[in-house]
């Protein structure tokens, strides 16, 4: 997730607002996702995964179910945060 918030941006700004430096105000590469939710998506992926395995440890289907679907959740919070980026 962390490279294809350094990657995805910057490929994205080069492609479409490179030429138009210093001829006119460009975003910065931070102003094309939201931070919040990239942040928010990471934590929550990662406690998805945690979960899981924990589900899984203690042969817990309840616990694995609602990590699964924290682990769902963060990830389409993701490609929201991607479909963002290109559609700029």
């Amino acid at each position: 997730m962390g490279q294809m918030y350094k990657i995805n941006p910057f490929l994205v700004w080069l492609t479409k607002y490179s030429a138009k430096v210093g001829k006119e105000p460009v975003p910065r590469l931070e102003a094309l996702y939201d931070k919040s939710l990239g942040m928010g998506s990471f934590y929550a992926y990662n406690a998805g995964v945690l979960g899981a395995a924990a589900g899984i440890y203690l042969g817990q289907s309840l616990l694995l179910t609602v990590a699964l679907a924290i682990a769902t959740l963060a990830s389409l919070g993701f490609l929201w945060n991607m479909a963002n980026i290109f559609r700029r």
